[in-house]
């Protein structure tokens, strides 16, 4: 059972900086930081009629989620460096893993997963802020656990947990930033 919570909870931790990278956009947007970015990744070209990615996928979303997941992973390569709990707790080792590189890549993937998935729900005719279930929670997830692998092996029963556990992350996440106000749908 120990085993179990501890597996639990290094999939928590290990989605922390990802849940930083998709949450710091729209709160960035709500209160109108750095506007001057808010320029949408696709400059409103399309493909079939279609736009690539949509208003919502802006340069300010990278900018600042990016450097969000960064800043998440250092914290917790203070923390690994500093006391045994967080080394149990973290699946990343920092000891061989610089902490920038493990945050840039959670980062550049969590974001870029969402533009991949963006991508396929405008084509398929779906809306931004209508749901698309399991794309809207996995996206993400799945985009991450890929770009972090160029940095560090995962473990596979982490990779399997945090898939399965992403979607009730994401829709927790997503529960709060409705509640607060910060997302419409």
């Amino acid at each position: 059972m120990i085993s179990l919570l501890i597996l639990f909870a290094q999939t928590i931790y290990l989605a922390l900086p990802a849940i930083a990278a998709n949450s710091v956009p729209p709160i960035a947007a709500r209160f109108r930081f750095l506007e001057f970015l808010n320029k949408s990744i696709d400059a409103g070209k399309t493909f079939r009629g279609k736009r690539i990615f949509g208003d919502h996928k802006t340069i300010r979303g990278y900018v600042l989620g990016i450097p969000s997941a960064i800043v998440i992973t250092g914290v917790q390569s203070v923390l690994y460096t500093n006391f045994e709990l967080f080394r149990t707790l973290s699946p990343i080792n920092f000891e061989i893993v610089h902490w920038v590189a493990a945050g840039f890549m959670i980062g550049l993937g969590t974001l870029v997963g969402d533009s991949v998935k963006s991508f396929f729900k405008r084509q398929v005719g779906k809306q931004p802020g209508e749901s698309w279930f399991p794309w809207d929670q996995l996206d993400s997830v799945i985009g991450a656990l890929i770009f972090v692998s160029f940095v560090t092996r995962i473990p596979l029963e982490i990779v399997i947990l945090v898939i399965l556990l992403g979607p009730l992350l994401h829709l927790f996440v997503v529960a709060i930033g409705y509640r607060s106000g910060l997302k419409e749908h």
